[in-house]
């Protein structure tokens, strides 16, 4: 299944013909301007996804980015980085409070090898996304709320075949 725009932003899935019942086993990735993002093949359960995406459809509508709207995405890139993960203190102030909202990574497997970031500009969406291995910092525009409404659709078809699978118990 895919929802979104592959040129744009879309997540595509898929669940297995032998899913495991409740865990859902299947494949997922995220698409970037018509790139992979994620190990599509290497699938995952699910279900996992859906728990783990409960904070990405709760942070839908605040990730407004304000002063990081207007800086280098490899700057932002780098600062969401180090005040997430590493020993910053924020000490001067960049990054505004509760970093986290910024990851829009399904801390699952299949993106074990990616970190990738959502800002809310005034007029457009901002993702930053890094493969771990590789230096390069890309970035990509989304319509405002584009990934929000993509999210959310997943996280409701999700919860709908674990809603299914779980009363066919």
């Amino acid at each position: 299944m895919l929802i979104g725009d592959k040129k744009n932003f879309a997540v595509e899935y898929e669940l297995d013909p032998n899913s495991g019942g409740e865990w859902m086993y299947g494949k997922i990735c995220y698409w970037i301007e018509g790139e992979v993002i994620g190990d599509y093949e290497l699938g995952t359960s699910l279900r996992d996804v859906l728990f783990q995406m409960k904070y990405l459809v709760d942070d839908s509508g605040k990730r407004n980015g304000d002063d990081l709207c207007t800086q280098p995405p490899e700057k932002v890139f780098y600062l969401l980085s180090e005040s997430i993960y590493g020993d910053s203190e924020n000490a001067l102030g960049e990054v505004p409070v509760s970093p986290a909202r910024f990851e829009i990574t399904i801390p699952v497997d299949v993106f074990d090898h990616w970190k990738i970031f959502l800002i809310d500009c005034n007029s457009c969406s901002i993702v930053l996304y890094q493969r771990i291995e590789e230096k390069e910092v890309r970035s990509a525009k989304l319509y405002l709320g584009e990934y929000d409404n993509v999210i959310t659709k997943l996280y409701n078809d999700l919860e709908s075949i674990y809603q299914q699978l779980g009363s066919t118990r």
